[in-house]
Protein backbone atom coordinates (compact mmCIF):
# COMPACT_ATOMS: atom_id res chain seq x y z
CA UNK A 1 0.00 0.00 0.00
CA UNK A 2 1.37 3.32 -1.00
CA UNK A 3 0.82 6.67 0.74
CA UNK A 4 1.04 10.14 -0.64
CA UNK A 5 4.39 11.72 -1.11
CA UNK A 6 5.70 14.08 1.59
CA UNK A 7 5.61 16.99 -0.87
CA UNK A 8 1.89 16.49 -1.62
CA UNK A 9 1.12 16.04 2.09
CA UNK A 10 2.90 19.27 3.00
CA UNK A 11 1.15 21.13 0.17
CA UNK A 12 -2.26 19.86 1.37
CA UNK A 13 -1.54 20.90 4.98
CA UNK A 14 -0.47 24.39 3.89
CA UNK A 15 -3.56 24.73 1.63
CA UNK A 16 -5.91 23.64 4.43
CA UNK A 17 -4.25 26.00 6.89
CA UNK A 18 -4.58 28.93 4.48
CA UNK A 19 -8.25 28.06 3.83
CA UNK A 20 -9.10 27.87 7.54
CA UNK A 21 -7.22 31.11 8.21
CA UNK A 22 -9.17 32.81 5.39
CA UNK A 23 -12.50 31.64 6.80
CA UNK A 24 -11.54 32.77 10.32
CA UNK A 25 -10.37 36.12 8.96
CA UNK A 26 -13.71 36.77 7.23
CA UNK A 27 -15.68 35.78 10.34
CA UNK A 28 -13.46 37.85 12.66
CA UNK A 29 -13.74 40.95 10.45
CA UNK A 30 -17.54 40.64 10.36
CA UNK A 31 -17.75 40.04 14.13
CA UNK A 32 -15.48 43.01 14.87
CA UNK A 33 -17.44 45.35 12.58
CA UNK A 34 -20.78 44.34 14.15
CA UNK A 35 -19.39 44.71 17.69
CA UNK A 36 -17.92 48.15 17.00
CA UNK A 37 -21.22 49.35 15.48
CA UNK A 38 -23.23 48.04 18.47
CA UNK A 39 -20.87 49.64 20.99
CA UNK A 40 -20.97 52.91 19.04
CA UNK A 41 -24.78 52.99 19.06
CA UNK A 42 -24.93 52.25 22.79
CA UNK A 43 -22.34 54.92 23.56
CA UNK A 44 -24.22 57.46 21.44
CA UNK A 45 -27.46 56.65 23.29
CA UNK A 46 -25.78 56.96 26.69
CA UNK A 47 -24.22 60.31 25.78
CA UNK A 48 -27.50 61.76 24.52
CA UNK A 49 -29.41 60.31 27.49
CA UNK A 50 -27.03 61.96 29.96
CA UNK A 51 -29.17 65.11 29.54
CA UNK A 52 -32.50 63.29 29.94
CA UNK A 53 -34.93 63.56 32.83
CA UNK A 54 -38.64 63.04 33.45
CA UNK A 55 -40.89 63.89 36.39
CA UNK A 56 -44.39 63.23 37.74
CA UNK A 57 -46.63 66.02 38.95
CA UNK A 58 -50.13 66.31 40.41
CA UNK A 59 -50.58 62.58 41.04
CA UNK A 60 -53.96 61.63 42.48
CA UNK A 61 -55.53 58.23 43.06
CA UNK A 62 -59.32 58.24 43.00
CA UNK A 63 -61.94 55.50 42.50
CA UNK A 64 -59.55 53.02 40.87
CA UNK A 65 -57.82 55.58 38.62
CA UNK A 66 -54.42 57.23 38.85
CA UNK A 67 -54.22 60.64 37.20
CA UNK A 68 -51.53 63.28 36.96
CA UNK A 69 -49.03 64.51 34.44
CA UNK A 70 -45.62 63.54 33.13
CA UNK A 71 -43.11 66.20 32.15
CA UNK A 72 -39.88 65.91 30.19
CA UNK A 73 -37.58 68.03 32.35
CA UNK A 74 -34.43 67.14 30.40
CA UNK A 75 -32.84 68.38 27.20
CA UNK A 76 -33.52 65.42 24.88
CA UNK A 77 -36.64 63.89 23.38
CA UNK A 78 -37.92 60.86 25.31
CA UNK A 79 -39.73 57.95 23.67
CA UNK A 80 -41.55 54.79 24.78
CA UNK A 81 -42.73 56.41 27.99
CA UNK A 82 -44.60 54.03 30.27
CA UNK A 83 -45.65 53.59 33.87
CA UNK A 84 -44.43 50.76 36.04
CA UNK A 85 -46.55 49.83 39.05
CA UNK A 86 -45.13 47.78 41.91
CA UNK A 87 -47.85 46.35 44.12
CA UNK A 88 -47.64 45.48 47.81
CA UNK A 89 -47.54 41.75 46.92
CA UNK A 90 -44.36 42.45 44.82
CA UNK A 91 -46.04 41.94 41.43
CA UNK A 92 -45.15 44.42 38.71
CA UNK A 93 -47.42 45.83 36.00
CA UNK A 94 -46.19 47.89 33.08
CA UNK A 95 -48.67 50.35 31.60
CA UNK A 96 -47.69 51.40 28.08
CA UNK A 97 -48.80 54.90 27.16
CA UNK A 98 -49.88 56.39 23.82
CA UNK A 99 -50.94 59.90 22.95
CA UNK A 100 -54.71 60.22 22.97
CA UNK A 101 -56.78 63.39 22.60
CA UNK A 102 -54.53 65.89 24.47
CA UNK A 103 -53.58 63.28 27.08
CA UNK A 104 -51.69 60.02 27.50
CA UNK A 105 -53.81 56.88 27.52
CA UNK A 106 -53.10 53.23 28.18
CA UNK A 107 -52.51 51.16 25.05
CA UNK A 108 -51.19 47.74 24.06
CA UNK A 109 -47.96 49.01 22.49
CA UNK A 110 -46.63 52.26 23.90
CA UNK A 111 -45.29 54.99 21.67
CA UNK A 112 -45.63 58.13 23.79
CA UNK A 113 -42.96 60.71 22.95
CA UNK A 114 -42.22 63.90 24.90
CA UNK A 115 -40.06 66.75 23.64
CA UNK A 116 -37.98 68.75 26.14
CA UNK A 117 -40.21 70.81 28.48
CA UNK A 118 -43.35 69.09 27.18
CA UNK A 119 -45.91 67.94 29.74
CA UNK A 120 -48.86 65.61 29.17
CA UNK A 121 -51.68 64.58 31.54
CA UNK A 122 -52.66 60.92 31.96
CA UNK A 123 -55.41 58.87 33.55
CA UNK A 124 -55.05 55.07 33.91
CA UNK A 125 -56.92 52.38 35.80
CA UNK A 126 -55.05 51.06 38.82
CA UNK A 127 -55.71 48.58 41.58
CA UNK A 128 -55.74 50.01 45.08
CA UNK A 129 -52.87 47.94 46.54
CA UNK A 130 -50.09 49.78 44.67
CA UNK A 131 -46.85 50.52 46.51
CA UNK A 132 -44.62 52.40 44.04
CA UNK A 133 -45.37 54.14 40.73
CA UNK A 134 -42.49 54.74 38.27
CA UNK A 135 -42.33 56.55 34.95
CA UNK A 136 -39.72 55.10 32.60
CA UNK A 137 -38.54 55.85 29.07
CA UNK A 138 -36.02 54.86 26.41
CA UNK A 139 -33.30 56.59 28.46
CA UNK A 140 -32.50 54.43 31.48
CA UNK A 141 -31.53 57.37 33.70
CA UNK A 142 -34.69 59.35 32.79
CA UNK A 143 -37.15 58.10 35.40
CA UNK A 144 -39.15 59.23 38.40
CA UNK A 145 -40.79 57.22 41.14
CA UNK A 146 -43.22 57.91 43.94
CA UNK A 147 -44.36 55.76 46.83
CA UNK A 148 -48.05 55.37 47.60
CA UNK A 149 -47.69 57.64 50.64
CA UNK A 150 -46.56 60.50 48.36
CA UNK A 151 -49.66 60.31 46.12
CA UNK A 152 -52.81 62.23 47.02
CA UNK A 153 -56.03 60.27 47.43
CA UNK A 154 -59.49 61.74 46.82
Amino acid sequence: MKGISPLVAATLIVAMTVAVAGILNIWLMSFTKTSVEDIGEKAETQISCSNANVAFSYLTYCNGYLSGSIENTGLVELTNISLQVIYTNATIRQIDLCEGFNKAVECSKGNLTLSPSEEIPFNVSLEENYKIIKVISNCVNAKDELEASEISVC
